[in-house]
């Protein structure tokens, strides 16, 4: 959506809204149906869809328009499925960082793997990392997009954080941090765009926060239980 100023004959103004079509993804698949699917369009122009399936198979799709000094338009546009088998299990969760250019995708036995999606059709396993043996059930980025929350079918949480090894490897997924764990398996990861803080509701429907940093629990509804869904204010 595209906002715009409008002032009339009389000097009033007002405010337009226009939808702009930037990108249109029909699902590529065959056989399974979308599981689950996410959207990124970066400042560059680079926009970016995946898609999970019920087959445990992952569609990504990366489209990218540029413009020469003459005007000359040049679009990129490629589909592919993600070769998973390095993974060491079945995908169950991914999250896409807000440029579009990292994949992190966690599977039904533990593991977190990391894509670079920089090179448009052409993406590049950085690392695979275990968890643990229980499955990926919620990722997603701290504010600032640098750390990446984790949770796990047995209630962990934890953060994670790419690491220089050696100049061979280069750099690695680490844990950094252990938050207080839940009940049960969690369901929902919310950062917030304020500071380093996670809200998190796991399957018995109880919500709490803590802070990445200082690991400290912030907030546990007091009697919650059965939450379904939930939202926090942008700030």
């Amino acid at each position: 959506v595209q906002l715009s100023v409008e002032f009339d004959d009389a000097g009033t103004r007002s405010l337009e809204a226009d939808v702009i079509d930037r990108s249109r993804f029909d699902s590529v698949t065959t056989g399974s149906a979308p599981t689950a699917s996410a959207i990124r369009i970066a400042g560059d122009g680079l926009v970016t869809y995946v898609e999970l399936t019920s087959n445990k198979s992952l569609t990504i799709t990366q489209q990218k328009e540029s413009e020469d000094f003459l005007g000359n338009v040049t679009r990129e546009d490629e589909t592919f499925q993600l070769d998973i088998e390095s993974l060491g299990g079945s995908p169950s969760v991914f999250n896409i960082s807000e440029d579009g250019r990292h994949l992190f995708v966690g599977t039904q036995s533990g593991q977190i793997g990391h894509w670079d999606l920089r090179k448009i059709g052409n993406p590049e396993l950085r690392t695979v990392v275990r968890e643990g043996h229980a499955a990926i059930t919620a990722l997603d980025f701290v504010f600032g997009d640098v750390t990446l929350a984790v949770g796990t079918e047995e209630g962990g949480l934890s953060g994670w954080f790419a690491v220089m090894q050696n100049e061979e490897n280069g750099k690695r997924l680490a844990r950094i941090k252990t938050l207080r764990p839940m009940t049960s398996a969690i369901q929902s990861i919310q950062p917030t765009r304020r500071n380093k803080a996670i809200f998190v509701r796991d399957a018995a429907g109880h919500v709490s926060a803590s802070h990445m940093t200082t690991e400290r629990s912030l907030l546990t509804l007091p009697g919650a239980s059965g939450i379904q869904v939930f939202g926090i204010s942008e700030k």
